[in-house]
């Protein structure tokens, strides 16, 4: 699942593509490498349910992946929709704009609503709208809100991320999150320097727990109660399967040339 940005980046990466192969490559293109990041997450049922009992979880609202770099944070909405039906997901694309080197990938942490859904058969509702963020096992079992993200209001933020978009909330609360190093982790480098060779760890990652606010004691504020999980990983080809099309189509063209 992919932002609206990145798709209209890669609709610009094809006609670069396209515009270069019309020119007629007067020379082979250097070898470029592809960057291929994979999400795992696992959302299990709420406590008690299963697959056949019509209740589950499911992340909602504007949520927010982000990522870390050298030089930046990118963010996006590739985990809305998931649900303990078909858990764990794997999420995969290609990044359009790929970082220099592949230790500029640093890393990664998450937050969204998390829906308890059920459905008796006569349709869904929703019972339970309530706060969700990644973060390090062990560091916010039992703990409220304002343990985590200072200064935020559980019940406005749900609002502001189910309600509205690029809300003062929203960007608040992803400051917060990111300055805070036990909602980040490491993400897991890969290379693979050989199409058809091995892959090689470059740097082995960290996966974080998905706590959602939905614990403690009825009347009193929400704490955080560990449901789930996810880890992210960027897997860099080298070269890559477009750049050896290229080249491909560069000394074609050129043989053409030299023949007529």
């Amino acid at each position: 699942m992919l932002s609206l940005g990145s798709v209209r980046s890669r609709r610009s990466v094809v006609l670069a593509a396209c515009v270069a192969a019309s020119i007629g490559f007067a020379a082979a293109p250097a070898a470029a490498s592809d960057d291929h990041v994979a999400i795992t997450v696992t959302l299990p049922f709420p406590g008690g349910f299963g697959p056949d009992d019509g209740v589950t979880y499911r992340l909602a609202g504007q949520s927010a992946f982000y990522s870390t770099r050298t030089n930046g944070v990118t963010t996006g909405g590739q985990l809305d929709g998931l649900s303990s039906s078909g858990s764990p997901h794997l999420i995969e694309y290609t990044e359009v704009f790929p970082e220099a080197s592949l230790a500029d990938y640093l890393r990664y942490g998450y937050f969204g609503v998390l829906e308890t859904v059920v459905d008796d058969g006569t349709g869904e509702r929703v019972i339970d709208r309530s706060f969700v963020i990644a973060g390090r096992f062990g560091a916010f079992d039992g703990l409220a809100i304002d343990s985590i993200l200072p200064f935020f209001q559980e019940s406005e933020l749900v609002d502001a991320l189910v309600n509205g978009f690029d809300t003062p909330e929203f960007f608040d609360a992803l400051s917060a999150a990111l300055g805070n190093a036990d909602l980040l982790g490491d993400m897991t480098l890969l290379s693979r320097p050989d199409l058809n060779g091995p892959v090689d760890t470059v740097r082995a990652g960290e996966m974080l727990g998905l706590y959602a606010l939905i614990g403690g004691v009825p009347g009193e504020e929400d704490r955080a109660v560990l449901i789930g999980d996810l880890s992210a990983s960027v897997l860099r080809v080298v070269p890559s399967p477009g750049a050896l099309a290229l080249a491909s189509l560069a000394g074609f063209v050129a043989t053409r040339r030299r023949r007529a």
